[in-house]
């Protein structure tokens, strides 16, 4: 959860192409995973509202860290439903890249 916690915290900027910002397509993305981390399948918090306050704090998180953009891009261009295991390997690659 906590590798989960880190992603969402990591997004920004706006996408064009789908008309969702990197926050909110992010959050569409890791929210099944999230969900199955939580209580019951996250059935009493809801889909829509775990996504919508992942994207908010995703972004404030973004305006203190704007380096964290590069795990934002390698989130999104996963295919598919991310593991966690995939989640790690984005935020490892940005912060080998930062320390570069």
């Amino acid at each position: 959860m906590k590798t989960i916690a880190i992603a969402l915290a990591l997004c920004g900027s706006l996408a064009a192409c789908s008309g969702k910002d990197d926050c909110a397509r992010a959050a569409d993305k890791i929210a099944p995973l999230m969900m199955k981390d939580m209580p019951k399948g996250g059935a009493e918090y809801g889909v829509d509202k775990l996504k919508e306050e992942a994207a908010k704090d995703c972004r404030d998180e973004l305006k203190k860290k704007p380096e964290t953009q590069k795990t934002l891009d390698c989130i999104n261009a996963l295919s598919g439903e991310p593991t966690e295991k995939q989640l790690d390997e984005c935020e490892a690659k940005s912060k080998k890249d930062k320390d570069k």
